[in-house]
């Protein structure tokens, strides 16, 4: 029987409550039929599914996205991003740790050596702005050659046309900071620090050197240099601030990976070698 309370009073209402069940249920579907009659454009008010229907829809103890995780796809990429982030890793503490006592910080501690290598760079990183690494390489160049470290420089870049060109670039900013022409050899196909190196030894004969560059590319050029069999030591110039200078160090750490793969799996050569040259050297 059904109970209804009305007002305070505790009377009951003695009906079947199946009897009441059905007329609210059929209350339910007047007042649909009728507003969807006055109002074509309105919805009838959603519904639960039967009782029966919920309890019989499949339950799983695991999400598709916990299935995926435990896939043999997954632990797979796993496994390869853990051996890659191990061999980086491996790659760059055996450049960095292996060069790091021949480089020096001042023109006034480094030894002497005929030839100084600067590795090219571009002279603008837009328009109206000069490159840092371009001005703080040439400035360090240029201190080690009056400060009698160096007698010759060889500098060493890409050229790509008369609108690009590093060596061409590197000649005109030495000469502006008081390096006579006459002390510098250009170099125009340094495309990379591997063909710089290899082609100082190869092309110009050089057997012992100077690298002057950037201090996070520095010890890349002394590991392939010692590969090579060529005795290095290197000046790193004025670092570059790290807001200015976080793409090009992520890089770095990049390039020192492909520098061991280079070396020691792939044997890399020079894009170009040519017939010897000489660089007379003053005395």
């Amino acid at each position: 029987m059904g109970r209804f309370p009305h007002g305070n009073s505790d009377k009951r209402c003695d009906f079947p409550v199946g009897y009441g069940a059905a007329t609210l249920a059929g209350l339910d579907g007047f007042l649909n039929l009728g507003l969807s009659g006055i109002f074509p454009g309105s919805t009838s008010r959603k519904t639960l599914p039967p009782a029966e229907t919920l309890s019989a829809s499949p339950t799983s103890s695991e999400s598709p996205g916990r299935k995926r995780k435990h896939s043999p796809f997954f632990w797979f990429c796993f496994l390869l991003m853990t051996a890659f982030l191990i061999g980086a890793g491996g790659s760059n503490l055996w450049v960095v740790l292996s060069t790091h006592s021949r480089i020096y910080h001042s023109v006034e501690e480094i030894p002497v050596m005929p030839v100084g290598i600067v590795l090219g760079t571009s002279k603008k990183v837009g328009p109206d702005e000069a490159n840092p690494h371009f001005e703080n390489r040439l400035a360090a160049a240029a201190a080690l050659f009056k400060a009698g470290k160096v007698r010759h420089l060889l500098v060493s870049g890409h050229r790509d046309s008369q609108y690009y060109d590093e060596p061409r670039d590197m000649t005109a900013k030495l000469v502006e900071l008081g390096v006579p022409p006459s002390a510098i050899t250009p170099d125009n196909a340094g495309l990379r620090t591997l063909d710089s190196i290899v082609r100082a030894h190869e092309i110009y004969g050089l057997e012992q050197v100077t690298v002057i560059s950037d201090d996070f590319h520095v010890p890349r050029a002394l590991f392939i240099a010692d590969h090579k069999g060529v005795e290095a030591i290197g000046l790193r110039g004025e670092s570059v601030e790290l807001r200015r200078s976080f793409r090009a160090r992520f890089r770095e750490y990049l390039a020192r990976v492909k520098a061991v793969i280079d070396l020691y799996l792939l044997d890399t050569q020079p894009a170009k070698l040519g017939e010897p040259q000489e660089i007379l050297v003053t005395t």
